[in-house]
């Protein structure tokens, strides 16, 4: 969906550069995260 790699998305995450959510030590991403990350309104 949003065509990066797997890699990337964590990177970012861990980063706190994506919106998303760690549930315990899993990383979890909702459907507003996706559509944030995939308009690019990420900083």
């Amino acid at each position: 969906m949003l065509q990066v790699r797997p890699s990337w998305l964590r990177r970012k995450a861990a980063a706190r550069a994506v919106p998303c959510r760690f549930v315990g030590k899993h990383l979890r991403f909702s459907r507003a995260d996706i559509e944030t990350i995939a308009e690019g309104d990420t900083p």
